[in-house]
C-alpha cells in the first residue's frame, strides 16, 4: 500500500514494503485505487527471484518474489490484525504452518481450446485469459505430470469446443479426475479418455458437460483416501485440503482448541464436507455433522458405516438458507 498526495490509498500489486516503484493505476478500489508495479526503482532487501518462470503472468501465486521469512511474518500479521479488530487486545499467534514446494495435492484448472492447441492452466492476473501451466513448483509432481498427456488427449476430443475445467485430487489411491467440457462427449471421446486414464494409471476419471452431474467413465481401482485414519471415498471433484501438511495443521489446531470435553458432550460441526474434521472430532465426543452437499453427505455416511462406536450423526442441511 502507498498513499497518493490526496491521501487516497494505492494498492500496488507486485511491490514490496519499503520499495520505490513506478506504478500504473488500473481501477478504483473502494475509496482508493488498484495499481500494478511497472518498474522497481529501489528494491527491497527482501525481494528475491521467483522460483517459477510463469510468476507475474500466471494469476495463481502472488508473492513468490518476497523472502520467505518476511512473507511469514506478514501472513501472521494479517491474523494478528484481524483478531485485534475483533476485540482481542493482545492476541497470541503461533508460527505459520508451512506447506513445502511440490506438495499441493489438488488442482482446479481452466481448459481453453486455441488455434495452437489445448491450454490447461490458471487465469492470468486480472484477466480471463488462461496461462498454460508449463511448470509449477507448487503442484505435486504426479499431478503436474498428467497435464502434458491430457493436453494431447483433449486436442483430439470433440467434447471441448472452446472452454472447460479440470479438477484433480491426488488421493491415497492415486489421481481422481473430474473433467468438464462445453460439448457432448461422443463414444470416440469416451474411448479416448478411458485410454488416457489407463495409460496414466488414473484411479478414477469422471466427465460432465457444463454443470451436469458427473458421469463415471473409468475406475481402475476403488477410490480411497484416509481422513484421520478413516477410509473415505470422495465424490468426483470433492473438496480436499490443498496439502497433507495443511490438513494436519488444521486438525491439530481444532483438537487443541477444543481440549478436554465432558464424556456426554456433543460437538456440532458445520460444513463437515466428507469428514476432514469429523473423524478426528469423534475421538473427543459425539459429533453432529451438518453438510449441504448431497455427494459429500453420501461419502461421509458411507465412511461412518465402517467406523465403530456410532458417535457421528449426519444432517444434510443448507446452512446458508437454514443456519442453526
Amino acid at each position: 500500500m502507498a498513499r497518493l498526495s490526496s491521501g487516497a490509498a494505492l494498492f500496488v500489486a507486485g511491490a514490496l514494503p519499503g520499495e520505490t516503484v513506478r506504478a500504473r493505476c488500473t481501477s478504483r478500489r473502494g475509496e482508493g485505487w488498484a495499481a500494478v508495479c511497472e518498474t522497481v526503482i529501489e528494491a527491497s532487501a527482501a525481494r528475491r527471484t521467483p522460483p517459477c518462470a510463469l510468476f507475474g503472468e500466471c494469476g495463481g501465486c502472488t508473492l513468490q518474489h518476497w523472502d520467505d521469512a518476511a512473507y511469514r511474518e506478514w501472513k501472521r500479521g494479517l491474523l494478528h490484525a484481524a483478531l485485534q479488530a475483533a476485540g482481542f487486545a493482545e492476541p497470541v499467534v503461533g508460527p505459520l504452518a508451512v506447506t513445502p514446494p511440490g506438495a499441493r495435492r489438488r488442482m482446479d484448472l481452466a481448459l481453453r481450446r486455441t488455434p495452437q492447441g489445448v491450454v490447461i492452466g490458471l487465469h492470468a492476473a486480472r484477466s480471463d485469459a488462461v496461462v498454460d501451466l508449463r511448470e509449477c513448483p507448487v503442484l505435486h509432481p504426479s499431478l503436474f505430470a498428467l497435464l502434458k498427456p491430457l493436453r494431447q488427449t483433449l486436442a483430439g476430443a470433440g467434447l471441448l469446443r472452446r472452454s472447460g475445467s479440470l479438477i484433480v485430487n491426488w488421493l491415497d489411491s492415486g489421481a481422481d479426475i473430474l473433467l468438464r467440457g462445453d460439448a457432448a462427449a461422443s463414444l470416440a471421446d469416451r474411448q479416448l479418455l478411458i485410454g488416457f486414464a489407463r495409460a496414466q494409471d488414473v484411479a478414477r476419471l469422471s466427465w460432465a458437460q457444463g454443470a451436469a452431474a458427473p458421469e463415471l467413465l473409468c475406475e481402475l481401482r476403488p477410490v480411497r483416501h484416509a481422513l484421520s485414519g478413516v477410509a473415505v471415498s470422495l465424490p468426483p471433484g470433492g473438496f480436499l485440503q490443498a496439502s497433507r501438511e495443511g490438513e494436519a495443521a488444521i486438525v491439530a489446531a481444532v483438537l487443541a482448541g477444543i481440549g478436554t470435553v465432558a464424556t456426554k458432550a456433543r460437538i456440532v460441526e458445520l460444513y463437515a464436507g466428507c469428514g476432514t474434521l469429523t473423524f478426528a472430532l469423534q475421538r473427543l465426543a459425539r459429533v453432529q455433522a451438518f453438510e449441504g452437499d448431497a455427494a459429500a453427505v453420501a461419502a461421509l455416511a458411507a465412511a461412518r458405516a465402517g467406523t465403530p462406536g456410532g458417535r457421528i450423526e449426519i444432517v444434510r442441511r443448507d446452512l446458508a438458507r437454514q443456519p442453526l
